[in-house]
């Protein structure tokens, strides 16, 4: 097991420069040094090569995305599908005249030969009337980072529609997107507290599907984890969002364990002119959101957007009375709730955000875009396998600068964040202050007549530091951080015109834990253009975070061991006995990395043109898990940490009397004299009375089904059903493992989108399950939420909206510690121009 360390470490005046220090800052420092090549030397392709470029309508002139464009010549052939705009682009093709066609489903159509000269692009647009479904056309990035048609994709792959996106976006709750997504897990514990998970294993600090936002991971460091409250944007101004089920470390690293969130936002471009849009409703919510995009010069566009929000909150103070269950004691430890030490330091949750971003178009295809962001939070709670914790202040400042071509894409980012924080249930304050800067270079090539490659290369380096203002730590025992970096590739080759297989892998090396591997295979069969066959395998794994590496958590006010000092002060020895002594859960600096292997396959149907039917069955599993507040003493492990020992008095303390002493806290402790053991910076007295450890296995199988049906023109059902088997093969039975999710979630909807109107209505039920997770361990109750949302167009200009999250009132807890979730209704009036 290694750590990595950097002398410029350690203060806040190296940040930036301690980032690219030692070794494996190299692979950073390269990626960095790519970006900062001028974009022309991207966007010249070389003079004896052309291209053909052009665009896919109907005749009332909307775009037909998803369309394979090919083009032949001498018997090779190259090929591209149309996006969202029904833009397409073939580039690096040699002069000469090349045979064009256009195909969809069953549609085909093609159009006299194009000619192509050296250096020079030639238009093409083609107008076609063909009769087709919907998901046809739907295209997605995720699955493969490259855009393909989601009946091709090598995974389970959902997205978003935009009129969700735009109904849901008043409330400011990203989560509430994919509620209603197949095989989804978003668990709400507090207004803005989710944990977004799909296919079982969830948890209170939930980062098994990766997110990330034009590419930028958003998590902060020190759980890696997200805070859904510290979006910097409307919730609208999201173009696309993608969610891949499945393990999917072979192309975006560790933490895509279970799957991927990809959001991208909208192009200032896209959305010239403004909005603003003020949100009244329940919990005395206020909310203002805006954003203005214009062109500011020659190819240059600019959006300025943000908001404010503030509310209060469903948390309940937990000093003397629970909302239910029971207190925990000494001898009650499961189905019951502990009593917390501080009351809420808030009574509301209050947010304000904002961003700038400014792209250079150089022409449709390349675009280098600039963007910063801020959002500053107080008052929201987040629950934790430790206890709930309410923010006191966060801040997080981020920049991105992304240069995007067809072939090339090249990000740099840096994400900043300083908060505070009240620990509910020992009572004391924590602080972290945090910083990433990372950089990817991506890019793809046609193989011959039948293959695609994407490969790219990744770095990041990052730092945390939770010192108060007096520089003692307060959730680690000292700053630490990590510089990582990884190289991956997928291949996408054509075997016949039904048969494509897929073969990717990844490598990731980083400070703290060992090199991974993680390949991918995937065989999609289509033997017809509206059935797909897909059969997968997937391995990934997920990184423990720094708290569980090197967490120094209190779990209860500190003792008064005072008078045990007399034994040391004779000596003029400290014995650290003075001071308050504390009661900690501990990391393990000794931590593998969690892994999976996923076996899954896949069935994708469009029936008529009025239904799309997928079916995904798979099996996974899992080793390793990291289990959190496992007793210190008293499991099969011995000694859960073996770098906590018995206590040992200071060297300089004579041996009698440092006998004398460890005889009087065994009298006075009892079996707690076990738990004492020195802090390994000062050597001080502790309590480690929890520990995290690598120990579990489990076999999980399950099933997901989804029907998409039209009923009518603008109206549509929506219906999906999952299930999850969980089989624990070895677990330790002081430390239980859990799914912490329901074996059968149903969701049940029925939208309508047509002229002035778009509304909702969905139906979520969640089989009763039981949480077990570090000091929380109980029942969830099943649960039937019925949300609807609408929006009506008064004029082109001013709409009206109404979002009512648990229409029924159904009070329910969707985790064990979470809070009890009541209705919740909010309206909103919007502006455009």
């Amino acid at each position: 097991m290694r750590r990595g360390s950097c002398p410029l470490r350690g203060g806040r005046s190296t940040r930036v420069y301690g980032l690219l220090c030692g070794p494996r800052g190299l692979g950073l420092l390269v990626t960095l040094a790519l970006l900062s090549i001028p974009p022309l030397t991207f966007a010249q392709a070389p003079a004896t090569t052309g291209g053909i470029e052009g665009h896919v309508e109907r005749p009332d002139g909307t775009a037909v995305p998803g369309v394979t464009v090919v083009a032949e010549r001498n018997g090779s052939r190259i090929s591209t599908i149309t996006d969202e705009a029904g833009h397409f682009v073939l580039e690096s093709l040699p002069p000469g005249e090349y045979s064009l066609s256009f195909s969809l489903g069953t549609d085909l159509d093609a159009v006299p030969p194009v000619s192509v000269t050296g250096g020079g692009v030639t238009e093409v647009d083609k107008t076609v009337d063909w009769m087709y479904s919907v998901v046809e056309t739907v295209t997605v990035y995720s699955a493969s980072r490259h855009t393909e048609r989601i009946v091709e994709a090598p995974a389970a792959v959902s997205v978003v529609s935009q009129e969700t996106i735009e109904r849901e976006a008043a409330t400011g709750q990203l989560p509430k997107l994919l509620e209603s997504l197949p095989g989804a897990e978003v668990t709400q514990s507090g207004l803005f507290d989710y944990k977004l998970n799909v296919r079982g294993i969830n948890g209170t600090i939930n980062r098994r599907v990766a997110v990330l936002i034009d590419g930028r991971n958003p998590s902060f460091p020190i759980l890696d984890t997200q805070e859904w409250y510290a979006v910097s944007f409307p919730l609208d101004d999201i173009a696309s969002a993608e969610l891949v089920r499945g393990p999917s470390s072979a192309l975006y690293g560790a933490n895509a364990f279970n799957g991927v969130l990809n959001l991208t936002t909208r192009a200032p471009r896209e959305t010239l002119g403004g909005f603003a849009r003020g949100t009244l409703g329940d919990l005395s919510t206020t909310r203002l959101d805006f954003r203005t995009s214009s062109q500011v010069g020659e190819g240059l566009f600019l959006k300025v957007m943000g908001g404010y929000h503030r509310s209060e909150d469903f948390y309940r103070s937990r000093v003397s009375s629970l909302e239910y269950s029971r207190p925990c004691t000494a001898t009650l430890v499961t189905d019951c709730l502990y009593l917390e030490a501080s009351p809420l330091a808030l009574d509301r949750d209050e947010l304000l955000f904002g961003g700038v971003r400014l792209d250079k178009d150089f022409d449709q295809r390349r675009t280098l875009a600039f963007e910063v962001g801020y959002s500053d939070t107080e008052g929201p709670l987040f629950s934790t396998n430790s206890g709930r914790f309410q923010l006191l202040g966060v801040k997080r400042p981020w920049a991105r600068v992304n240069f995007n071509t067809p072939r090339w894409n090249a990000l740099a980012y840096y994400n900043d964040r300083e908060a505070e924080a009240l620990t509910l249930l020992a009572g004391t304050s924590s602080f972290a202050d945090s910083h990433r800067l990372a950089g990817e270079l991506q890019g793809w090539w046609q193989v011959g007549d039948k293959g695609r490659l994407v490969a790219g290369a990744w770095a990041q380096d990052e730092e945390v530091d939770t010192a108060n203002p007096q520089g003692i730590q307060t959730l680690l025992f000292e700053v630490s951080g990590s510089d990582k970096q990884a190289v991956f590739a997928q291949l996408d080759w054509e075997l016949s015109d039904h048969l494509k297989l897929v073969g990717a892998v990844r490598w990731d090396d980083s400070s703290l834990h060992d090199s991974q591997v993680s390949p991918k295979a995937a065989l999609v069969w289509a033997p017809t253009p509206r059935h797909t066959f897909r059969l997968g395998y997937n391995e990934a794994f997920q990184s423990p975070n720094y708290p569980e590496f090197f967490l120094r958590v209190p779990l209860a006010p500190p003792l008064d061991l005072s008078p045990f000092e007399a034994f040391c002060a004779p000596s003029d020895v400290d014995c650290g006995f003075g001071r308050p002594v504390d009661l900690l859960a501990v990391g393990n600096e000794n931590l593998d990395v969690e892994s999976i292997r996923s076996l899954e396959l896949g069935y994708n149907a469009l029936l008529g043109n009025r239904s799309f039917l997928t079916v995904d069955l798979y099996r996974t599993e899992i080793q390793d898990f990291v289990q959190v507040l496992v007793p210190q003493l008293g499991t099969r492990l011995g000694r859960a940490n073996p770098g906590f020992g018995p206590y040992t008095p200071p060297a300089t303390l004579p041996d009698a009397t440092a006998q004398a002493l460890l005889d009087s806290l065994q009298g006075a402790l009892g079996s707690l004299f076990f738990l004492l053991s020195n802090d390994p910076l000062s050597d001080d007295p502790i309590f480690a009375l929890s520990t995290i450890v690598n120990f579990g296995e489990v076999d999980t199988q399950g099933a997901e089904v989804s029907l998409n049906h039209a009923l009518a023109r603008g109206l549509s059902l929506d219906f999906n059903y999952a299930y999850l088997d969980f089989t624990v093969r070895d677990e330790l039975p002081e430390a239980p493992l859990a799914a912490n999710g329901p074996e059968h979630k149903a969701n049940l909807g029925v939208t309508y989108n047509r002229d002035k109107v778009s509304a909702s209505a969905s139906l979520r039920w969640v089989d009763s399950f039981r949480w077990s997770e570090g000091l929380l361990r109980g029942p969830v109750p099943s649960y039937e939420v019925l949300n609807v949302a609408g929006i009506y167009n008064l004029t082109d200009t001013w709409q009206v909206g109404l979002n009512v999250s648990n229409l029924l009132d159904d009070v329910h807890y969707e985790t064990f510690s979470g809070d009890l979730l009541e209705r919740r209704v909010v309206a909103h009036v919007g502006y455009s121009w």
